[in-house]
């Protein structure tokens, strides 16, 4: 089955890869803040524990005033 579906649809030469065209096409800034959005939105998601828990406490040294 998979030869003659190659043989029906035969794919089209493609383009040769450009590493100039990539790094062009990702330096536009809508598509840097939506990659920096989505980082956020995983790290938030995967950074969040729901095992652990931590506290952070300050307190001022008397003798130090």
């Amino acid at each position: 089955h998979t030869l003659l579906v190659c043989a029906v649809f035969p794919v089209p030469d493609m383009a040769t890869p450009s590493l100039k065209t990539g790094v062009q096409a990702i330096w536009n800034p809508a598509v840097l803040l939506f990659f920096q959005g989505l980082w956020m939105v995983i790290f938030f998601f995967t950074g969040r524990s729901r095992v652990t828990g931590a506290t952070l406490s300050f307190h001022v040294m008397d003798g130090k005033i």
